[in-house]
């Protein structure tokens, strides 16, 4: 006759809320990696950062132009929706008068742009 293995666990075995656990673990040690450079002013990774935020402006300002489609357009379309949206809120709360104002927010101090964009790529490369 065979052992009642029923109440055996496996070694390393874990329920459902340990599992949520590590992996909330895992996605906010990911999140604080990423976004480690980011204070106390973020500094550019790389040169895809800023070609996606400036692709976003310029076609916020309506220029479409072929030479600046050159890594797609799905996240430069997602970044500019962002940006509207805070320029939304930025406009709702008197900071600023005009679209142009986007700009001269780029220009003076980009870190929010970066920051908007870093979360928009974690999210999506969490796929959540």
């Amino acid at each position: 006759m065979r052992p009642d293995r029923s109440q055996e666990t496996t070694v390393g075995a874990l329920g459902p809320t340990a599992r949520r656990i590590w992996l909330g673990l895992i996605v906010g040690a990911a999140l604080l990696i990423h976004l480690t450079a980011a204070l106390p002013r973020p500094l550019l990774h790389s040169g895809d950062e800023a070609f996606f935020i400036e692709t976003a402006l310029r076609m916020g300002s309506g220029v479409l132009e072929p030479f600046s489609l050159s890594h797609g357009t799905g996240l430069s379309v997602i970044l500019l929706g962002e940006f509207g949206v805070w320029y939304l809120i930025q406009r709702f709360l008197g900071y600023m008068a005009a679209p142009v104002d986007v700009a001269w927010a780029y220009v003076r101090d980009p870190s929010p742009f970066i920051l908007m964009g870093r979360l928009t790529a974690v999210v999506a490369g969490l796929g959540i």
